[in-house]
């Protein structure tokens, strides 16, 4: 995952910590909602994958918004403190907390990307810079099954 990583700060002008923390974000959400052997598959195939993951936490969404109960509702307004720091595009990421469901997991996905410190225009190209990546290495057979289960990511990509 260095290489892609080194590869997302120099294509996107971006920080390393924004890249490695949006890069957990995209896995914990694949993780999450798409068929575990697309997933494993993907981790499998994609060195350093794992490491980033379990090296955030192994779930990114609890620190945007995205988790479930209390966690959720402390990620949200968190996330809405962020927001005023960020001009308020992290209350994308405290909607999606109490929304839940599909429809929390989109809002979630923006959240996250956005408190990654990505703008919406970065949010995209990065998704494609990752989606292109993880295609090279696993193979774009898995990388569509994933991205299928997670329409909200698919979006992103143009």
């Amino acid at each position: 995952m260095q290489e892609f990583i080194q590869m997302a700060v120099k294509q996107l002008g971006i920080n390393e910590q924004q890249a490695k923390s949006a890069t957990s974000g995209v896995l914990g959400l694949l993780q999450k909602n798409a068929p575990a052997d697309a997933f494993s598959g993907v981790m499998n195939s994609v060195p350093g994958a794992s490491d980033l993951l379990k090296g955030l936490g192994g779930n990114p969404g609890a620190s945007s918004g995205g988790g479930g109960g209390l966690g959720g509702l402390l990620g949200a307004a968190s996330s809405v403190l962020g927001g005023a720091k960020q001009g308020g595009s992290s209350i994308l990421g405290a909607a999606g907390s109490l929304l839940g469901g599909k429809g929390g997991d989109a809002l979630g996905a923006l959240g996250f990307l956005s408190n990654s410190g990505l703008s919406l225009d970065k949010a995209g190209s990065f998704v494609n810079l990752l989606a292109g990546y993880l295609k090279d290495k696993a193979g774009a057979g898995t990388v569509d099954k994933l991205l299928g289960a997670v329409p909200e990511l698919k979006k992103f990509i143009g």
